[in-house]
């Protein structure tokens, strides 16, 4: 893949403004130029697209997209996946099968209910058999979950990431790897929230 530097990439905005975009901007190589734009203004595009390549611009949601003519039924997942209003298939461009929970919306603030976000991400990586999340500093809230087969999870230290447990949760895992093999998680440390001794931190059962 081709690294492109800020002074390669098309300056305008769909709405007609500009704005740098920080950094090197990683592209597939199918184009030399994308049109920044939000996740909200791809989403409300119809008709004849202003380009086929575009770069999102939202803070934690940064990144390269393309337009895939040939898909008309996957939906719209937020990180991976933008639907126009007019049914437009927009498709981030993934780095070595590495995705991030922020792209689906989560956000590492010891606050927001992530369960959503997770369960996106990791349907995600269900669709494209595997691949690796990876979770930055802070503590993300989140219900329990099942880790699928060929799935990491990854952290940037036990000291620096936490997955907690959200309030309420009548899960009786937090992290459930039964039948997940090939499967991973590391460098975070887990949360139970006080939610109470009947509760699996993690579950590890016939995974290989």
């Amino acid at each position: 893949q081709e690294l492109l530097s800020p002074a390669s990439v098309d300056q305008t905005i769909i709405d007609g403004s500009t704005n740098a975009v920080s950094g090197n901007a990683v592209f597939d190589g199918l184009a030399t130029k994308a049109t920044l734009a939000t996740i909200a203004q791809i989403r409300a595009l119809s008709g004849t697209l202003p380009n086929n390549y575009f770069y999102t611009t939202n803070i934690g949601q940064e990144g390269n997209w393309y337009y895939d003519s040939t898909d008309t039924t996957t939906a719209d997942n937020t990180g991976t996946v933008l639907v126009t209003s007019d049914g437009k298939r927009i498709k981030r461009v993934i780095e070595n099968g590495v995705i991030f929970l922020e792209w689906f919306g989560a956000k590492a603030d010891n606050s927001t209910d992530n369960t959503s976000f997770v369960t996106s991400a990791l349907n995600y990586l269900v669709s494209v058999n595997g691949g690796m999340i990876k979770l930055k500093s802070g503590t993300y809230i989140t219900d329990g979950f099942t880790v699928p087969i060929s799935v990491q999870i990854q952290g940037e230290g036990l000291g620096t990431t936490t997955l907690k447990m959200k309030s309420g949760s009548s899960k009786t895992e937090f992290i459930n790897l039964t039948n997940a093999r090939k499967a991973s998680i590391k460098d975070f440390r887990i949360d139970g929230n006080g939610i109470g001794t009947n509760v699996n931190g993690i579950l590890i059962n016939n995974t290989t």
